[in-house]
């Protein structure tokens, strides 16, 4: 069960991120979102346009998650970012289009050997 746990822990990363997305329908245009990210274009002036309604008005804030929770594609652009950089490229999500920003980051205070021992075993 410890080299679980540990394995659990190396699995789980040592930071969390407060992410913020621009949910697009299409493939166009997340891409269009994306290379306009990358000139220079804020990411709250194409908040308009994302088809998230439910996080569109509250700036696309997603609030915190760990890298584990997220799709592997997602969790793989979103890792290396800095304090309000966006992923490189829109990831596809079931069926919508994503870009994300980071927010915030903050350390992870990893859970304690004896609250993953269920999840362990």
């Amino acid at each position: 069960l410890d080299a679980a746990y540990r394995d659990a822990l190396v699995r789980l990363g040592p930071t969390e991120y407060r992410l913020r997305h621009i949910q697009s329908a299409s493939e166009a245009d997340a891409k269009d979102i994306a290379a306009q990210l990358d000139d220079g274009k804020k990411f709250d002036k194409l908040l308009k346009r994302s088809t998230d309604e439910a996080t569109r008005d509250k700036g696309g804030d997603l609030g915190w998650k760990i890298p584990l929770a997220l799709p592997a594609e997602a969790a793989e652009l979103i890792r290396p970012l800095k304090k309000g950089e966006h992923t490189p490229r829109p990831v596809k999500i079931g069926e919508t289009w994503h870009s994300f920003q980071i927010e915030e980051l903050r350390p992870l205070t990893p859970p304690k050997r004896e609250e993953l021992l269920p999840q362990l075993r």
